[in-house]
């Protein structure tokens, strides 16, 4: 059986840090081979897509096919495979920017649904600070914070249980121990 993690969160909370210091932490832990798989910023940047505050409905249907195909690509990639990012975080997007027509964005959040059911634990990484905005790729606190509002948003709309992180990512195993503590409850 292939056990599967989710890293959801706002740009900046540590979720592609914390996905590879999960797995760095999960692998002397188990015989099982873990994965991580990330690479959201190259994918954006070889597609040349406009991302974050700039997103637009063309970037927003590339990352949802993204997210799919790297779902579909990785079911037999490990035992234990930990996803930087998830589907959840382009519907947050898409709500926030509304970018999307109805239809469509009733579909993503469907689709996102069924993607998130399909891992056994969902991370969401809280905002712990705001850091400053210094390129154009930056988001502003203003913006961070409605992707974090809208993540919760869309959880609770898709009943979806996601475990909340308030910690800097370089708390590894304080996670894990959380995540032991939530799986061994439900």
């Amino acid at each position: 059986m292939q056990y599967r993690i989710a890293l959801t969160g706002a740009q900046g909370t540590g979720k592609s840090t914390l996905a590879r210091q999960l797995g760095n932490a999960l692998l002397p832990l188990t015989e099982a081979r873990v994965v991580v798989v990330s690479g959201l910023g190259g994918f954006a940047a070889a597609a040349r897509l406009e991302t974050g505050e700039h997103a637009d409905a063309t970037t927003l249907r590339a990352l949802v096919q993204w997210h799919l195909q790297r779902e579909a690509a990785a079911s037999t990639a490990g035992l234990v495979t930990i996803f930087d990012r998830c589907l959840l975080d382009t519907l947050a997007y898409a709500e926030v920017l509304g970018c999307l027509p109805a239809g469509e964005l009733a579909e993503l959040r469907t689709a996102a649904g069924r993607s998130s059911r399909s891992f056994h634990q969902m991370l969401f990484l809280r905002i712990t600070g705001d850091y400053p905005v210094t390129t154009a790729q930056d988001e502003t606190p203003q913006f961070r914070r409605a992707i974090e509002v809208a993540i919760a948003g869309a959880a609770a709309a898709l009943e979806l249980t996601l475990l909340e992180c308030r910690l800097p990512p370089q708390h590894a195993n304080d996670v894990l121990a959380s995540m032991w503590a939530h799986s061994r409850s439900c």
